[in-house]
């Protein structure tokens, strides 16, 4: 997330070293969330994925393909 903004990055490390920690941890704290909900996004979209591709196995139920989990 921060690669995305370097612009901002630079501004609030500036702001920081002059003395307004709240606003670069305020922005900080942004991309954070931001990442959180991009990571929750990301699992449920490969957890749906792992459901449809286990549905779609022809395998017996007993095999090691069904006990599989991580």
């Amino acid at each position: 997330m921060i690669v995305r903004r370097p612009d901002d990055y630079l501004v609030g490390l500036y702001r920081f070293r002059s003395g307004d920690e709240l606003a670069w941890i305020d922005w900080f704290a942004g991309i954070c969330i931001d990442a959180a909900a991009i990571v929750a996004d990301l699992i449920e979209r490969i957890e749906g994925l792992i459901q449809r591709w286990e549905a779609s196995l022809s395998v017996r139920s007993d095999a090691t393909a069904r006990r599989r989990r991580c």
